[in-house]
């Protein structure tokens, strides 16, 4: 048994040390990293877009005048809370930022995929909780990924480098009916019959519904106009019920502006990935009309009180200049 014992300590600890030194180089790499990351936008972008593949996928910002997409697919707001700050921080120009919020931003990142997602995804997007300490023991405590990631993570910019041309190119392949199948299925297996209530959002979604109210904050906080957005879906009214997403919406304020653009209409369905996502095509097409016909908002208590799941009527938004 001491034998034992002595084999194990002898193997161990020169693993344990090189394992914590490791993690210690990669912490250091990481956080020198992000101390030294460029935030800086071009001057005449002075629209700012943040969020998840949705509207990374939607956005064109090659065609769309004055705008800049930072946003990364399958990132949780609260990791993309502290790249704003730093960007708005480092660019005063920037006087409009637009916060991709549709209702499967929040069913879609519920509090268990943060918590299962893998090491890959968390080396893509966990690297922000390092521009804020507090955030890590977060991220560390909610993601099984974290400590994996910390020792074999590599280095990535924190924002997209050029503009937003590649997430969308990687759907262009025709998936439509396959999602579409996928969603009437997992929706009928549900008693309600696609409503997910208010209560439901906030039990499941509590990590994503925070890091909102983060992004609303710190638009706040630079004194920008912050702008919530419904990118196109295909047809969300036959699987989703939106009641409860408008509660949610309302409890972050009535008086914040919404564009709601879920029902826009493209020619034929060639313009879609999926449900939930527009590919190449459908962005330069959607980005297109967004340049030529500019931005329309309302504010969420008129968004609120439209029929379930209707196309809503729009005015046009009192940032003048969203699209100069």
């Amino acid at each position: 048994m001491r034998e034992l014992l002595r084999f194990l300590k002898l193997t161990l600890t020169p693993l344990i040390a090189a394992v914590s030194l490791c993690s210690a180089l990669t912490y250091f790499v990481l956080s020198y990293q992000v101390r030294h990351e460029d935030f800086t936008i071009p001057a005449d972008k002075h629209i700012l877009v943040v969020g998840n593949s949705q509207a990374e996928c939607a956005f064109n910002d090659t065609i769309l005048s004055g705008w800049r997409n930072i946003s990364k697919s399958g990132q949780f707001y609260f990791e993309a809370d502290p790249v704003l700050d730093k960007t708005l921080e480092a660019n005063p120009h920037i006087d409009t930022v637009i916060i991709a919020a549709g209702i499967s931003s929040f069913y879609c990142f519920g509090d268990n995929e943060l918590h299962d997602r893998g090491i890959q995804n968390t080396r893509i997007y966990g690297r922000q909780m390092f521009l804020d300490k507090d955030l890590i023991s977060f991220e560390y405590k909610n993601c099984d990924s974290f400590l994996p990631f910390v020792i074999t993570s590599g280095v990535e910019g924190l924002i997209v480098p050029n503009e937003a041309q590649g997430k969308y190119n990687a759907i262009e392949r025709h998936v439509l009916t396959y999602s579409a199948n996928y969603l009437r299925n997992e929706v009928s297996n549900r008693d309600d019959g696609g409503l997910y209530p208010l209560e439901e959002i906030k039990q499941a979604g509590s990590v994503q519904i925070d890091g909102i109210r983060r992004l609303i904050e710190t638009c706040r906080r630079h004194g920008v106009v912050c702008i919530l957005f419904n990118t196109p879906l295909y047809n969300i009214s036959d699987f989703i019920d939106d009641r409860g997403y408008k509660d949610l919406l309302l409890m972050l304020g009535d008086t914040l502006k919404i564009a709601d653009y879920n029902n826009f209409q493209f020619p034929d369905t060639s313009y879609y990935g999926d449900v939930h996502h527009i590919n190449y095509g459908g962005s330069v097409y959607f980005s297109k009309h967004l340049e030529q016909n500019g931005l329309k908002t309302q504010t969420v208590k008129q968004y609120a009180s439209t029929p379930t799941n209707n196309e809503t009527p729009t005015t046009p938004t009192n940032n003048a200049n969203a699209n100069q």
